[in-house]
């Protein structure tokens, strides 16, 4: 469809909007589950930790490497995006309009730490308030925070359940998921979807229908594989457009219009190749390219002093 080929209208563009009621949602959420515990423990901590994995990433491939690339890219783009300068650039990226997703989780995650101790149930049905009563608000790139808020608070709500409860691996949980998003097809097709409550209800539902189907599938796919894949994600976030975008000239040059060699060859590439980088980053002191280290504070009892393997104080 980006490229002209398809009409923006039909079976393509339902499919489309239909992952997109899910899948955003499930990044959101996903993080709700694994950040509210750190904030609690270590608020300090957690405000270096997501500068250093989610601001700096955002900056460093957002900003820097896309502008020095900007000439190299441009020609690999369906949508190229204008050479309006790098302090214009600059603006546009701190105030979200480079990426909208890292941005929007670096925000959301920072908002959230002084509040970490309140009820997290309670900041959601205030986060769902809000998102209703602004819907039809201008606030720029804030509208995704507002929007997106009330997946990663409902994440952050279930955190102490996933903690505790073991998921069954039974046909009644891979039953539930597949009637979930059957219902999430029917609210599409009625159009119930243009209404912000379904919506969010939406992204909610499909969330958790596909936690359950990965935590019942995980050992049939492969855990290993997935693992690693997870590990990696926020490289292939950040990569997959370069590699997407020159394999999918290179294959559109060869074979001309296809939608299959479009569609399954350049998607393997941009998982692939992304991996591969991030591979060979871990394996030779380049981790920086995704993530920085600063120094953390310590907030452990200063009563119980370990050893390190170089005489310092451990732990």
């Amino acid at each position: 469809m980006a490229r002209g080929w398809t009409e923006r209208e039909g079976l393509l563009q339902e499919i489309y909007s239909y992952i997109y009621l899910f899948h955003m949602p499930l990044f959101f959420l996903i993080s709700g589950i694994f950040c509210i515990e750190a904030m609690r423990k270590s608020p300090i901590n957690t405000f270096i930790s997501r500068t250093e994995s989610i601001a700096w990433p955002y900056m460093f491939w957002d900003f820097f490497v896309r502008t020095a690339m900007l000439p190299l890219i441009s020609p690999l783009m369906n949508s190229p995006p204008l050479d309006i300068g790098w302090m214009a650039r600059l603006i546009q990226s701190l105030t979200g309009e480079l990426s909208w997703f890292l941005w929007t989780l670096y925000v959301m995650q920072i908002l959230l730490i002084p509040f970490a101790r309140i009820p997290m149930w309670s900041l959601f049905l205030i986060s769902l308030a809000a998102c209703l009563y602004l819907q039809d608000s201008n606030l720029g790139s804030f509208n995704f925070v507002v929007d997106h808020l009330p997946f990663l608070l409902f994440g952050a709500t279930l955190q102490p359940f996933l903690t505790n409860e073991k998921i069954s691996h039974s046909w009644t949980q891979i039953l539930l998921s597949l009637v979930a998003f059957v219902m999430l097809g029917v609210a599409l097709i009625l159009g119930w979807t243009t209404f912000k409550l379904v919506w969010v209800l939406c992204g909610i539902v499909g969330s958790l229908a596909s936690l359950c189907l990965v935590g019942y599938l995980g050992k049939a796919v492969g855990q290993r594989l997935l693992a690693n894949l997870g590990m990696a994600s926020l490289a292939i976030y950040v990569l997959h457009p370069y590699f997407q975008g020159a394999a999918g000239q290179i294959l559109f040059h060869i074979f001309g219009v296809s939608a299959f060699w479009q569609l399954v060859v350049p998607t393997v590439i941009a998982v692939l190749g992304p991996f591969i980088v991030w591979r060979f980053a871990q394996g030779h002191g380049m981790s920086w390219l995704f993530r920085l280290r600063f120094p953390k504070i310590a907030v452990s009892n200063f009563g119980h002093k370990g050893r390190g393997d170089h005489g310092m104080p451990g732990g």
